[in-house]
């Protein structure tokens, strides 16, 4: 998981993307990106799995995120917590007994998967840089589902392709499956998404457990 949370330090410039795509083509993409054109706060959770197409392992966990519009966000799984109030960004880890505090200065882009699932729970798309087309119906976790694949526009793309599940009743995601250009497979299975639960701006500061050691880097 070490891997994994390193990543999550720069997923907050998804959050503060300035600018809506627009409507996407594809039928089912198009009526999700108008239910979170209209979000505002989400809580979930998720299952995070990875797949390593050359070791051919595999490595899961689970945990819960909230989200607020445009710059807050919590992600906590298996103790550990990366979060923001939009000013300041904490990374706390169990196994370290450590929390480093940085400021809150979000990077030009983040193409990770992380990354990119917090654009699309925050944008509901990412049309610039995806093709779309519509896979069809499916059924995932007893859901009536429509499938959507995007395909990178750049040859070379660190995600080369991602697959969504968008529940029928809904239009939400529960599920999002990204390959990389080595064919490594990241997939988020996500379950009791909630986008009417209000969060309460003090959810998204962390106050570090008494006696861990504090890396102040503002």
């Amino acid at each position: 998981m070490r891997l994994a949370w390193g990543l999550l330090a720069g997923l907050i410039c998804p959050l503060a993307a300035p600018a809506l795509d627009p409507p996407s083509p594809v039928p089912a993409l198009a009526q999700m990106q108008r239910r979170f054109d209209g979000l505002t706060d989400l809580s979930a959770r998720f299952e995070r799995t990875f797949q390593w197409k050359l070791a051919g392992k595999k490595q899961t966990f689970k945990g819960k995120l909230i989200l607020k519009k445009p710059d807050k966000f919590r992600f906590e799984a298996d103790g550990q917590v990366v979060s923001t109030d939009g000013q300041s960004v904490w990374n706390y880890t169990p196994a370290t007994r450590q929390v480093v505090i940085r400021r809150y200065a979000p990077p030009e882009k983040d193409r990770t998967p992380e990354g990119l699932l917090f654009n699309l729970l925050f944008r509901g798309t990412s049309a610039q840089d995806y093709v779309a087309r519509d896979a069809g119906a499916a059924r995932r976790d007893g859901k009536a589902c429509h499938l959507v694949d995007l395909t990178a526009r750049q040859e070379g793309a660190y995600i080369a392709a991602v697959r969504l599940w968008v529940e029928t009743g809904t239009a939400l995601p529960i599920r999002v499956e990204y390959t990389d250009f080595n064919g490594d497979v990241t997939t988020y299975r996500l379950w009791e998404l909630n986008p009417y639960r209000k969060m309460a701006d003090d959810a998204f500061r962390f106050t570090p457990p008494a006696g861990v050691e504090v890396v102040d880097l503002r």
